[in-house]
């Protein structure tokens, strides 16, 4: 199995990595609680062997990487924090949501597997639905919207009429 530790000055060599292999990516800082915390979670992940069964290597990377690799893992994970957990292959990737124990992590990477960038998809057809429905809603407060005006409008003329009556 591939197990790679990767320096902030190696952002090259995360980018050869997601181009040839699929991989378990975690984004740590040494400074981070969080980070040490789940350090010995991790390196069980290391060392199981299952993820070498199904062909994942295993990439720990330090969040300073992210000033040198062009991989979009890099750009998202400035926007969320550390640790943060991609399963990877190619540019495509889904970020792990679960627990950080090493039983959640290998079973998240194994029943991801050949499914990375599935994720996106979804939240792009969500995005479009929901655009649709705003344009609906839209045109219906649009109409709502002159109803009251013209509500409000006779409410002022009648308002109005009825001071000028009483006081004549």
């Amino acid at each position: 199995m591939l197990v790679v530790s990767l320096d902030p000055n190696q952002g090259e060599e995360l980018d050869k990595l997601a181009a040839l292999n699929k991989l378990l990516l975690r984004y740590h800082s040494p400074n981070c609680g969080h980070c040490t915390d789940m350090e010995p979670e991790w390196r069980k992940v290391e060392k199981d062997s299952r993820l070498e069964d199904a062909g994942i290597a295993v990439v720990d990377a330090n969040v300073g990487i992210v000033d040198t690799t062009k991989h979009p893992s890099a750009k998202d994970v400035s926007k969320k924090g550390v640790p943060t957990i991609y399963l990877i292959e190619g540019n495509k990737m889904i970020e792990h949501e679960g627990g950080r124990n090493a039983e959640e992590i290998v079973t998240f990477a194994l029943q991801k597997k050949g499914q990375s960038g599935g994720k996106k998809r979804r939240k792009t057809k969500r995005k479009v639905k929901s655009l649709r429905k705003k344009k609906g809603r839209k045109r219906q407060t649009k109409k709502r919207g002159n109803k009251k005006t013209r509500k409000t409008k006779r409410k002022l003329k009648r308002k109005t009429k009825g001071k000028t009556r009483g006081k004549k």
